[in-house]
């Protein structure tokens, strides 16, 4: 079991309450029972904290419940019981402290609103995000199966076409590879620099990112510090015990007390003041690190790009390569078209045969595609 203090502001209203305002807790309990999930998906606990614990998750609550009326104190959810595979129980309880009186039918929006948002999460991870994979994984597969077959088609036409080649002909073609591979190396040594340059770049936006963060935690402990002062002067200014003695001893403690009440709310005023300071400068700092946080996850994502390029590039470097050295030999043995001929049928056999491949991983996807049905549950409420 994991318990959390909410985290969401949409309460903060609560907070402006009279001290006098009689309140009380309500905690408010139901299971959700998930049947049907995939048996490759393993739901946890620090995820499902991390749904409760989400910005549309406290929205949806305040939907139930307004901020002047109740707020979110905490929160725990748990897996209590292993059940079979596809098959989840989720556990949660919410903690709220209300002003007046909690009716039943208010218990029921909260579990609708909470039950509702677990639902839509747990659809897009299980349900949702599973069929968009498997499609994409769909397109990719015949994709690949198209162009593996578009290929054996065109080593076939070549393999028809190397008997009436001459020696002209496939110098020709020689040239061609020659200057493809050229480009290829130009474009591979580009990729390279870029690499480096955006690596460069990452390194020192992470570096001032730290250091900022670093900055900040800094100010988070001095604001700290500043609190503890702030409520040992208040407990000074307002003491909650009665003072021990006689009466003449208290008469005298609780004049010592009302003499020192000036300058204790000076240095009340003071820490107020410092405080304030310190949580402007938090804001600011916040404010900076946003756009190194923006380039840092731009340039991330441009590292990931480039070397996806860079891997192409050196894929077509390869088939550059191979071709090439196979030109070759056609320019040095022109003669030998029966052998080229069969070396092109060869190829085009192994694409033959590679397209059999991904044709049965096309299968293979097409059918969990079929047999992937949308999550069932069931609401079991509690009072």
């Amino acid at each position: 079991m994991k318990t959390r203090l909410c985290r969401s502001l949409w309460f903060a209203g609560l907070a402006t309450l009279a001290p006098a305002q009689q309140q009380q807790e309500q905690c408010v309990r139901g299971t959700l029972l998930v049947c049907g999930a995939p048996p490759d998906i393993v739901l946890n606990q620090p995820l499902l904290v991390a749904i409760i614990d989400s910005d549309s998750m406290h929205k949806a609550l305040a939907s139930a419940v307004a901020p002047e009326v109740a707020s979110l104190n905490g929160y725990t959810v748990e897996l209590p019981a292993a059940q079979p595979a596809g098959v989840f129980q989720i556990a949660f309880n919410l903690v709220f402290t209300s002003r007046d009186p909690w009716p039943p039918e208010r218990t029921r929006a909260v579990q609708d609103a909470a039950v509702g948002e677990l639902q839509r999460a747990l659809d897009r991870l299980m349900y949702e995000l599973p069929r968009d994979a498997l499609t994409k994984r769909q397109q990719e597969l015949a994709a690949r199966f198209d162009q593996l077959d578009n290929e054996r088609r065109e080593l076939l036409a070549r393999a028809g076409e190397v008997a009436g080649a001459d020696v002209d002909t496939a110098r020709k073609r020689l040239q061609e590879l020659q200057d493809r591979l050229a480009d290829a190396e130009i474009e591979q040594r580009t990729s390279d620099v870029s690499l480096q340059r955006l690596d460069d770049l990452l390194q020192k936006t992470r570096k001032e990112l730290n250091e900022r963060q670093h900055a900040s935690d800094e100010l988070t402990r001095r604001n700290m510090g500043l609190l503890g002062k702030i409520n040992n002067v208040q407990s000074r200014i307002i003491p909650s015990e009665v003072p021990s003695g006689n009466e003449q001893t208290r008469q005298q403690q609780e004049q010592t007390r009302q003499q020192q009440l000036p300058a204790l709310r000076a240095e009340l005023e003071q820490l107020q003041a410092d405080r304030d300071r310190t949580n402007a400068e938090l804001g600011h700092l916040d404010q900076e690190r946003e756009l190194p946080r923006l380039i840092a996850e731009r340039t991330a994502q441009q590292i990931a790009d480039s070397t996806l390029a860079r891997e192409r590039a050196e894929a077509r470097l390869q088939v550059l390569h191979a071709q090439l050295g196979e030109q070759q030999k056609l320019v040095a043995a022109a003669q030998a078209q029966g052998k080229e001929r069969a070396g092109l049928e060869a190829q085009a056999d192994r694409r033959g045969g590679d397209a059999a491949i991904v044709r049965t991983l096309l299968t293979e996807v097409q059918g969990r595609l079929e047999r992937l049905e949308p999550v069932r549950y069931e609401v079991i409420r509690s009072q």
